[in-house]
């Protein structure tokens, strides 16, 4: 079976949109890094550091798995955000249903995500909000440029602040 691979990297502060080759795309976030393999029979990425959003082409007969943090991510046609960070996975969910599954327990019954959620994975212990349309766009606020908080610590927007600077809070 032919496999298209391809790799994709951002540097601190950058963005960057990549066409993937079935029609979908993938909007990169500061220090990222994604690994593309599509076959006949899949379509999988592997998020090793960073975040991005993904606006995926409807197939029903290849399934979309982002894998990241030892969890696999998987849409058929919808619109989500996958964000890895060292100890911490953050799935949100703005189109469609994703099931969020254990690679690592796949006994382990899977959560599915509709439009909506916010799924937080931290020490494999899984917790979903159901926010409103704004609130989920607003966490993907840094697709155009920018970082909007509510009620959020000042450790941790300092934290989030760093992400897109080289010249550190």
């Amino acid at each position: 079976t032919r496999v298209d691979r391809a790799a994709w990297e951002t540097t601190m502060g950058a963005r960057k949109v990549v066409r993937l080759p079935d029609g979908s795309t993938a909007t990169l976030g500061s220090e990222t890094d994604v690994r593309m393999a599509f076959s006949r029979d899949e379509r999988d990425l592997e998020l090793t550091r960073g975040e991005a959003f993904f606006d995926v082409a409807h197939d029903a007969a290849r399934p979309f798995v982002v894998h990241a943090n030892g969890y696999r991510v998987t849409a058929v046609g919808t619109r989500f955000d996958v964000r890895r960070d060292a100890d911490q996975l953050r799935v949100v969910v703005t189109r469609g249903l994703v099931r969020l599954q254990s690679a690592r327990d796949p006994a382990k019954p899977p959560a599915m995500l509709p439009a909506g959620s916010i799924a937080t994975v931290a020490n494999d212990d899984v917790a979903i909000s159901q926010v409103t349309a704004d609130e989920a766009s607003e966490a993907l606020s840094w697709r155009s440029g920018f970082v909007v908080f509510h009620r959020t610590p000042l450790a941790e927007a300092v934290r989030e602040f760093n992400r897109y600077n080289t010249r550190q809070i």
